[in-house]
């Protein structure tokens, strides 16, 4: 796996808990804005409407498992 080479360990987002919140605007502003040292801000990268796409993916993810 690719996670044993990283400092900190992805969050496995499939599970449906995420440390910066679960409610959509957290999950949201966490890709908006940034979380904590290892997640970057994507404001100037996507779009809200983009946000919103990961946000409901990541949602879809969560459900199937």
């Amino acid at each position: 796996e690719m996670r044993e080479f990283l400092e900190t360990h992805p969050s496995d987002l499939t599970n449906g808990e995420w440390k910066y919140g679960s409610r959509d605007g957290d999950i949201f502003n966490a890709i908006k804005n940034g979380a904590g040292k290892d997640m970057p801000a994507f404001e100037s990268d996507l779009t809200d409407e983009r946000i919103w796409q990961v946000v409901i993916y990541l949602r879809d993810m969560s459900t199937k498992k």
